[in-house]
């Protein structure tokens, strides 16, 4: 589940973390959906509970995130790392990619100096999204091991490219 919280309750650690919002795992929504003050984590449903807010009569419900959240932190960080990365390297453009450098090495053969320059433009775009990919994964395992108070901020990660694109 995609749940949308404010960054300001992750990196005060604040003892309740209401949800603003949570909807199904697929498609992946933008991360700024709720606005640039909200992130999102992913998380199994059980994680969110109601909250009754206190002096409301009657009670008025909302969510929050049970106390045993940050128990789901390979979850939170493996998703945050797809996020990232299929906003940079889109599946189609990893694919787009693949099949691209499979045609040169079949066209042109094994050394790219030999290949044309176009082919070896888009290989080299291609590279700037695989070595984004692996930089992001390395991340992911680290942060898997220590989880931040904010696992989403930008500080964390390496810093996002520009979306890839090989025609």
């Amino acid at each position: 589940m995609q749940v949308y919280v404010l960054k300001s309750d992750l990196s005060s650690q604040a003892a309740v973390v209401m949800v603003q919002g949570s909807y199904p795992d697929q498609p992946q929504l933008d991360r700024n959906l709720l606005g640039t003050q909200f992130t999102v984590l992913t998380l199994p449903p059980t994680s969110v509970v109601p909250y009754a807010v206190p002096g409301t009569s009657p009670a008025l419900l909302m969510s929050q995130l049970e106390s045993g959240w940050r128990n789901n932190g390979s979850m939170i960080v493996r998703n945050e790392a797809q996020r990232r990365i299929l906003e940079s390297f889109s599946e189609f453009m990893q694919r787009n990619a693949t099949n691209d450098a499979t045609q040169s090495l079949m066209l042109y053969g094994p050394d790219p100096a030999a290949w044309p320059q176009d082919a070896k433009d888009r290989k080299a775009a291609a590279e700037v999204g695989w070595d984004y990919v692996a930089t992001v994964r390395q991340t992911s395992d680290a942060l898997e091991t220590a989880l931040p108070p904010d696992p989403t901020a930008d500080g964390h990660w390496p810093t996002r490219i520009p979306p890839v694109y090989i025609g």
